[in-house]
């Protein structure tokens, strides 16, 4: 509303100048020139033009001071011709039989007329014929001129000075024919005199009280002027929500756009640090209840993916029997954020080392990958989506670009409905740091000029052989990748590179055996590193495995972590991390 406001008053102070600046355009050369707009406030405020001379047939008016360019200066403009009344002030003999006097008129008091120097003119009475010219004889010298009588004329509506005695006239050298008579038309009634308190505020001929009338008229124009104002105002702050969306395209934004009206327009706000383990959804578990009976506020959900290759729709896990709709973990997650948590879609993974169908791998038109991320964002309401990408398609750079041409996209939508939206990457790693898959993806997002919030790490499963010590593994991989993406994003202090990482880790044993196993102990020492040097995330795979159902396996197992431990807690161990969090 404020922006609205500051709207509608700079444009009342645009007009104010526009109108101050422009040129004023007089045409003097006219002998009935007078100024068309002047204020009239009083002879004691303004005062009158003292012995200046006068146009013919005009009387005394108050002299226009600067203060009248402001306000009743002649309107050159198109803005002025539609706010302000243009009519000119004009002497009562040209208004013509139209112009209507302020009161009834009544008849005047005859004056005496000023008589023409050498011209004099038989009186006529009001109404009556005119007589015919006498003769007039041929002589050298005029003859005396007899008293001029007095002829009732129309005056102006100013007084009217006494009637002055006629000059001689001069001596004619020779007489010629009297020219005739002209026709003396009937003397018309003056109209009534303002009296001298109304002739102060108002022009000679003009009605008493126009001024103030005039400036009623101003003032409801600077009025309607400010709720022009205002209307563009709200015209230019809702503009982006009524505009298409982003140009590349938009036949899915309508459609997106309808999604988010009918699933509420709040935006929950995602934590940041936050905690949020990665829930296999394909178990067919309650999701509230996971996140309820573990504790964990937020959760990862894996993952949405296409069916099959050439498929440019989504589903849970590649199943159409679980489609991306509110009848699908709808209630679920309005219930987590009804707790004061959130949920996180994750795109693409891999369960068991095979990597699933992530969109951009299937489908090679941009659009619809966009609209297919976009409709999974507007049926959940979600703040941050997750890509996770493994395996081949890591490597695979045409699906690479793809992919982030459309979160280039999608992010320009997000932009448009004025939607919080966040974007991390998870990534395999190597014991230095993102492999160079992760770099090479993370590389075209930054040329596709993609904002990525947080490139999340995954420091396990390296399967080399060799026996690790998974707290070091995950300080050397984090540590190495902050590295490369200060080279990545030179213009980031280290502080900023530090907050938009994250760790994702696996409880107990992983894919490749007693080798890479990370204990209970391990787990609190990475949570107190990852909060001293201020990550973003933290997390892990899966919520479901954190539970001691399957002590001493020599492999992971996708319901269990494979060491002795109480029901959650992994998860009791790595909730606290936001609180910890160096920053935070």
């Amino acid at each position: 509303m404020s922006n609205v406001l500051l709207f509608g008053a700079l444009l009342l102070v645009v007009i104010l100048i526009w109108e101050l600046l422009s040129p004023v355009r007089r045409d003097t050369s006219t002998p009935d020139y007078r100024e068309p707009f002047q204020i009239y406030i009083g002879p004691g405020f303004l005062g009158v033009t003292p012995g200046a001379a006068q146009p013919a047939g005009i009387a005394a008016r108050p002299v226009a001071r600067p203060v009248d360019r402001l306000v009743d200066r002649p309107r050159k403009t198109v803005v002025g011709r539609l706010l302000f009344d243009l009519r000119p002030a004009v002497p009562p003999a040209a208004a013509g039989p139209s112009a209507r006097p302020a009161k009834p008129p009544e008849p005047a008091k005859p004056e005496p007329a000023k008589p023409e120097p050498a011209k004099p003119e038989p009186a006529t009475p009001a109404g009556g014929a005119v007589p015919e010219p006498p003769e007039v004889p041929l002589a050298r010298e005029a003859p005396e001129v007899s008293e001029v009588p007095e002829v009732p004329l129309a005056r102006e509506a100013s007084e009217v000075p006494e009637a002055r005695e006629a000059p001689e006239p001069p001596e004619v050298l020779e007489a010629r024919e009297a020219p005739e008579v002209p026709e003396v038309p009937e003397a018309r009634e003056a109209p009534e005199v303002p009296e001298a308190a109304e002739a102060h505020n108002a022009p000679a001929g003009d009605p008493a009280g126009s001024a103030s009338r005039g400036w009623g008229r101003r003032a409801g124009a600077f009025a309607v002027s400010g709720v022009l104002g205002i209307g563009l105002g709200v015209v230019a702050v809702r503009l982006p929500s009524w505009v298409p969306t982003h140009p590349v395209a938009t036949s899915h934004s309508a459609r997106a756009s309808a999604t988010a009206s009918a699933t509420g327009n709040a935006v929950a706000s995602v934590p940041v640090p936050m905690f949020a383990p990665y829930v296999m959804t394909w178990t067919g578990e309650n999701l509230s209840a996971l996140s309820q009976q573990s504790g964990a506020k937020n959760l990862m959900l894996a993952f949405v993916v296409a069916p099959k290759k050439g498929s440019c729709t989504v589903y849970w896990n590649g199943e159409p029997s679980t489609p991306v709709s509110r009848t699908v973990f709808g209630n679920d997650i309005a219930t987590i954020r009804a707790r004061g948590g959130d949920a996180i879609v994750s795109f693409g993974g891999g369960v068991d080392g095979t990597p699933k169908l992530e969109l951009a791998d299937a489908c090679t038109d941009i659009n619809a990958i966009a609209t297919a991320y976009e409709d999974v964002i507007t049926t959940y309401n979600l703040t941050r989506i997750d890509m996770n990408i493994e395996g081949a398609p890591a490597w695979d750079t045409v699906s690479i670009d793809r992919r982030n041409k459309a979160l280039k996209i999608v992010q320009e939508w997000a932009a448009w409905h004025h939607r919080a939206l966040q974007i991390s990457y998870t990534l395999s790693a190597w014991p230095h740091g993102l492999a160079d898959s992760g770099m090479g993806i993370m590389r075209n997002a930054v040329a596709n000029g993609v904002r990525v919030d947080v490139v999340n790490i995954m420091p396990f499963d390296y399967c080399d052989k060799n026996r690790h010590s998974m707290v070091i593994a995950v300080k050397e991989a984090v540590t190495g990748m902050h590295d490369q993406l200060i080279d990545l994003y030179p213009q980031r202090s280290p502080a900023e590179i530090w907050h938009m990482l994250g760790v994702t880790v696996m409880p107990g044993i992983d894919d490749c055996g007693i080798g890479e196993i990370l204990s209970l102990a391990n787990a609190e020492k990475v949570v107190a590193w990852a909060a001293d040097m201020g990550v973003a995330l933290l997390s892990f795979w899966a919520l479901q495995r954190d539970n001691g159902g399957c002590p001493g396996a020599s492999i992971s197992s996708g319901r269990c972590s494979g060491l002795a431990q109480s029901t959650w807690q992994f998860t009791q161990i790595f909730a606290p991390f936001p609180a910890l969090r160096r920053g935070a």
